[in-house]
């Protein structure tokens, strides 16, 4: 799935003005966009902060994959468990070539651009 958030770098940043701390939002036509966290929504400026800086790691990451964070979970998930499969199968036993090729088109996937 295409990224179809503002480009460019996300960073948290404390604007002059006291109360809230913002996440600037890369290039939206020359100017930076932002999201403004006030404090007083939050139980303290620590978990104000806490939220910008996830929201600025999560729109940097995110254009740097081509899949959305819940795609990427997924397939995590399901490379885990066929590592697992993997790791405690027997080459000697049957079913052990079919769950390794199943690995390999797996990593493909996960992998490969779309």
């Amino acid at each position: 799935m295409e990224f179809l958030g503002t480009k460019g770098q996300w960073e948290v940043y404390k604007p002059n003005h006291v109360g809230c701390i913002n996440v600037s939002i890369g290039d939206c036509n020359g100017f930076n966009g932002y999201v403004e966290l006030w404090h007083h929504h939050y139980e303290n400026k620590e978990v104000a902060k806490a939220n910008a800086e996830l929201i600025s790691e999560a729109g940097n990451i995110r254009q740097q994959i081509p899949f959305s964070l819940t795609e990427l979970k997924n397939q995590r998930d399901k490379m885990l468990e066929m590592l697992q499969e993997l790791v405690s199968a027997n080459a000697m036993h049957e079913g052990y070539h079919e769950k390794k090729l199943k690995a390999i088109q797996l990593i493909k996937e996960s992998t490969e651009l779309k």
